[in-house]
């Protein structure tokens, strides 16, 4: 997008239609950059959907974009080094699930993503995409993102005797996170193994630098209890801008 900002565009041909430009969240514009200098770029790229962030309606509809879904709520989780800061924040039961998980028979690690070791995650969060009917980014964009900057794809582990009942997967991009895919047995569930992860992994990034993590949307309808988890961490909501189509001829 030149000097105005920067956006990540996934390109997928459906049959014979494509290749369709399409972003996930975003763009990053520079601080600097005039609504007319963002507006250019654009118009200029090839994007066809996105999930606007930060931009505005009046520069998307300038641009050609059109508005096909209304904003949605983000959880964006704040960051600490110190373990008490981060459990501060936490609403007073989840520092109880948090402290009943620590206490549970479980042993978690934390390292790179392993194309080789953990592809059996992206296989259970399609299922619990198929059961909870919510849509995830494609696995391809995990391994592309690990090809090129494999220290930033990064997978939580919980186990049990040797036995996986856990785990979560996050994307590092500069001083940020996002929490990606996430899975739980009910041994895992009982264990409150996600609760103790999630504040692990905070803590970690806290040390690395990033000073947020987005968590994913919040859907108080469909998935209420992972609603309540994502608040219950103390993370804060923020409003994307929607999703929008580019009408070509505009």
């Amino acid at each position: 997008m030149g000097a105005a900002g920067e956006v990540l565009i996934i390109r997928r041909k459906f049959g014979p239609f494509g290749p369709f430009g399409f972003a996930s969240r975003g763009p990053v514009w520079a601080s600097d950059s005039t609504e007319k200098e963002r507006i250019a770029a654009l118009r200029d790229i090839r994007l066809h959907i996105m999930n606007a962030q930060n931009t505005g309606r009046q520069v998307l509809r300038s641009a050609g974009f059109r508005q096909m879904m209304a904003s949605a709520e983000i959880a964006i989780l704040g960051t600490h080094g110190d373990l008490d800061e981060q459990l501060a924040q936490c609403s007073g039961k989840w520092r109880n699930a948090y402290r009943k998980g620590v206490r549970s028979d479980m042993d978690i690690t934390h390292r790179r993503f392993s194309p080789d070791k953990d592809c059996w995650v992206f296989a259970v969060d399609r299922a619990a995409q198929k059961q909870k009917g919510y849509r995830a980014l494609p696995p391809d964009l995990v391994h592309a993102i690990a090809q090129v900057d494999p220290q930033n794809v990064t997978i939580s582990l919980a186990k049990q005797r040797g036995t996986p009942i856990a785990a979560m997967m996050f994307l590092r991009h500069g001083s940020a996170a996002t929490y990606h895919v996430g899975w739980t047995s009910d041994t895992g569930r009982k264990a409150n193994a996600h609760h103790v992860m999630l504040m692990q992994a905070a803590k970690r990034f806290a040390r690395l630098g990033v000073s947020q993590i987005e968590l994913g949307q919040i859907d108080r309808q469909r998935l209420p209890g992972l609603a309540r988890f994502k608040l219950g961490a103390g993370a804060q909501i923020t409003m994307t801008d929607g999703t929008w189509i580019k009408i070509p001829f505009l």
